[in-house]
């Protein structure tokens, strides 16, 4: 799945499951050898989620604002509701307790040129599933622990709309 984030920026996503080479994957990412964000998909309440956290990434890297060194960590970075960096990318990134990943890639090209989105998704050893998957992979009381949602806020919005709130909120 690929979506304009600007008018230079695209986001692009692919789901994975069974994904037997995660280590590898992890020593890429510190050795910044790979351009992606690996996404927990444990805790993404639906993919709108992670095109604010791409599109927020993409505008503080714009404005020279970002707290991470790229804007594929920024995005995990963004996804979160702590301001703590280490915080964020231990439960956002890549979980050694999962063997499930979205990977996002924001690129300037297309996905069918973007070579960054292709080197990425044949890193990945698992099964490439539809991204409307990701429904099966979420934890719901995971997200609106980690969050801080209130039934009381999910009577007046659905769990992503609260989600999106929260990040938004982060930086307030």
């Amino acid at each position: 799945m690929s979506r304009r984030l600007n008018g230079q920026n695209w986001l692009h996503i692919a789901l994975f499951d069974q994904i037997s080479n995660l280590d590898e994957l992890k020593q890429g990412l510190v050795a910044n050898k790979i351009s992606a964000a690996f996404v927990n998909p444990a805790l993404i309440a639906g993919i709108f989620q992670v095109l604010v956290a791409a599109f927020k990434a993409t505008h503080l890297q714009a404005i020279n604002k970002m707290k991470t060194r790229n804007v594929h960590s920024e995005l995990i970075y963004s996804l979160s509701p702590s301001k703590n960096i280490a915080d964020s990318f231990k439960k956002f990134g890549l979980s050694t307790g999962s063997n499930a990943v979205i990977v996002a890639v924001v690129d300037t090209e297309t996905e069918e040129n973007s070579q960054k989105f292709h080197d990425a998704i044949q890193l990945v050893k698992g099964q490439r599933l539809a991204i409307e998957d990701l429904e099966n992979f979420s934890r719901n009381d995971d997200i609106r622990k980690i969050y801080g949602i209130t039934d009381n806020e999910l009577t007046i919005s659905d769990l992503v709309d609260a989600v999106v709130n929260k990040m938004a909120i982060k930086d307030a």
